[in-house]
């Protein structure tokens, strides 16, 4: 039944498709390296151990990320998948209901759908902020996994359309405006977590996704929906992110004290968002010697958004020594 009422919405590219074989192949040979590296090291000798201790445990341990980090990027695949599937059900049931019931029913569905559509987004932005900063991503495997993510990015971007019905995305603000600073993640499949030991340095990735809002009623003025987000490998050394939007928003200033960090609005034009990151006690940041980081991002409106990582050393007061935080 799935397959009949989807055979004619749009498939899976052909590059993208290529792509997904490419990572499922690197997946079966990191997986034959490691039962080799097993083999290597097996026996019951003082010099197996100690070859193990010496450099076996390191090569698994890099070979257990890779295969993490692909196992990542197929799950933000699948999850794409499954949003085009869906969305393309629930906009024929939207367009042939007449039943009021169903149509508000039709919209919450929507815009869960159109959250998660963003949180694909936000999880494929750390992916590329991360992935090429792990020790065992060879050129080769590198330039073929940025290619990749460019062909998610857009096929993600794709799954929902690039604008949003007004009253969608009113249900959406809605949903920000009541939960903010207090939302958990939409989806417990799309996580960084396989990623956090990805860098030696706290990896930050600042961005926003981006739709345009569809208006019941003909306006002068094009009226967009953004979310902004910042992601951290390192959040329990997190005390507070606050984000200062335009002074028209009210309020203007939002202050996150758990995940996510993220604030989604409606508006009419584009502007200069500040955010200001502290670190708890007994951590700041080694550059500016402050437990304060502030950083600015421009909103950006061009299809789907864009982002921006930021590798940032913080140094634990109560060592002498700075310390790296490995995300």
């Amino acid at each position: 039944m799935l397959k009949a009422d989807t055979e004619h919405k749009q498939e899976l590219p052909d590059v993208l498709r290529k792509y997904i074989c490419d990572i499922i192949e690197y997946c079966k040979n990191d997986l034959t390296g490691f039962e080799d590296s097993l083999r290597a090291y097996k026996g019951e000798s003082l010099n197996c151990s100690a070859k193990w201790a010496v450099s076996g445990r390191k090569k698994a341990e890099k070979i257990h990320k890779a295969i993490a980090a692909h196992k990542g990027a197929l799950s933000l695949a699948t999850e794409t998948i499954a949003l085009h599937i869906t969305h393309g059900i629930k906009s024929d049931t939207a367009t042939i209901s007449k039943d009021i019931c169903l149509i508000k029913g039709s919209t919450a569905n929507l815009a869960k759908q159109l959250e998660k559509q963003d949180e694909i987004l936000k999880q494929i932005a750390w992916l590329r902020a991360v992935v090429p900063k792990m020790a065992f991503v060879n050129d080769d495997k590198s330039f073929m996994m940025d290619k990749y993510l460019d062909r998610l990015t857009d096929y993600a971007g794709s799954a929902c359309g690039d604008s949003v019905p007004e009253d969608v995305a009113n249900e959406m603000n809605l949903l920000s405006l009541d939960d903010s600073g207090s939302r958990t993640s939409t989806s417990e499949s799309v996580s960084s977590t396989p990623f956090l030991q990805a860098s030696e340095s706290m990896t930050l990735v600042m961005g926003n996704t981006h739709r345009l809002v569809t208006p019941q009623e003909p306006t002068p003025r094009n009226k967009h929906m953004w979310t902004f987000y910042i992601h951290v490998s390192e959040p329990e050394k997190i005390e507070e992110v606050r984000i200062y939007l335009h002074p028209t928003f009210v309020p203007s200033m939002l202050l996150f004290k758990n995940l996510p960090f993220s604030a989604s609005r409606i508006g009419w034009g584009y502007f200069t968002i500040t955010t200001i990151i502290k670190l708890k006690e007994g951590y700041f940041w080694r550059a500016i010697e402050s437990e304060y980081l502030t950083l600015q991002w421009e909103l950006d409106f061009n299809e789907y958004g864009s982002s921006f990582s930021y590798n940032v050393e913080v140094t634990d007061t109560k060592n002498s020594s700075p310390i790296d935080l490995k995300p």
